[in-house]
């Protein structure tokens, strides 16, 4: 409050207050979040990153479904995790 932001700094932060798990943040460490924010749109099987991947960046899943495959040493692809948005 009593501070400028942007557009999408402003919209960042209400993405944040309406996501399951940011309920007991505070204000202020919301807005610091939503200012390092940015919107990444996947589309459908495009890669986020692989396994043994250096951890750049975090990901939340705002809509839409994400799975996490695993490759076998045969080149089998199985999902071992999914997330489906409601």
């Amino acid at each position: 409050i009593g501070r400028a932001v942007t557009a999408t700094q402003q919209d960042n932060f209400e993405r944040l207050y309406r996501f399951k798990g940011f309920e007991n943040c505070s204000c202020e460490a919301m807005r610091a979040l939503a200012q390092k924010m940015h919107l990444k749109k996947v589309k459908d099987g495009e890669t986020l990153f692989a396994e043994g991947d250096a951890v750049k960046h975090h990901y939340f899943v705002l809509s839409g479904r994400l799975s996490c495959i695993r490759k076998r040493d045969d080149g089998v692809r199985n999902i071992v995790g999914a997330h489906t948005t409601v």
